[in-house]
C-alpha cells in the first residue's frame, strides 16, 4: 500500500521548553522534511513494545500523580492523539496557547486518511476509506 504524503494533510508543530514557547526558533520545514523522509511508524513486535511503553507512562502518571505532560491516543474519546497532562484524576488535553481543541480535532480528523480511515461516526463506528476497503475486499474477499 502506498503512503499518502504528509503534505496532503494539515500538521501543527509547537515546541515548549520549560513552559516557554520556542516554536519560532525551530526550522519547522526541516522538522517536517524529516517526518516525510525518514520517520515512520514502527509495526510488529517493536511497535507493540513502544505502544506498551507509552501506555506505561500514562499509567504511572495516574497511579503516582506525576502531572507528566506526554502524548496519548484518544483522550476522553477524541479522535487521534493529543498532548496531555496525566495525574491522579486521569488525562487532560493540554494544547499550545494558540490552538483550540476544535483546531486539534480538525487536524486529527484530516489525518485519519493516513490510517486508511474515512471518518469516525458519532457512535464510534470507524468507516474505512474506500481505497483501503477495496483492497481488503479484493485481496481478502471481505466486505463490510
Amino acid at each position: 500500500m502506498s503512503r499518502i504524503p504528509l503534505n496532503d494533510v494539515p500538521l501543527s508543530l509547537s515546541i515548549s521548553i520549560n513552559g516557554i514557547d520556542k516554536t519560532s526558533t525551530i526550522d519547522q520545514s526541516a522538522v517536517f522534511q524529516q517526518f516525510r523522509s525518514t520517520l515512520r511508524r514502527t509495526g510488529g513486535g517493536i511497535g507493540n513494545i513502544m505502544t506498551a511503553a507509552e501506555a506505561a507512562v500514562v499509567f504511572d502518571g495516574i497511579v503516582n500523580d506525576t502531572g507528566i505532560i506526554t502524548h496519548a491516543p484518544a483522550p476522553n474519546g477524541l479522535p487521534g492523539g493529543y498532548p496531555v497532562c496525566v495525574d491522579e484524576c486521569g488525562v487532560k488535553v493540554v494544547l499550545p496557547e494558540k490552538m483550540t481543541l476544535q483546531d486539534a480535532i480538525d487536524i486529527n480528523e484530516a489525518g485519519l486518511v493516513l490510517d486508511g480511515i474515512g471518518h469516525i461516526d458519532e457512535d464510534g463506528t470507524v468507516v474505512f476509506a474506500e481505497r483501503e476497503m477495496s483492497i481488503v475486499s479484493e485481496i481478502l474477499g471481505y466486505d463490510c
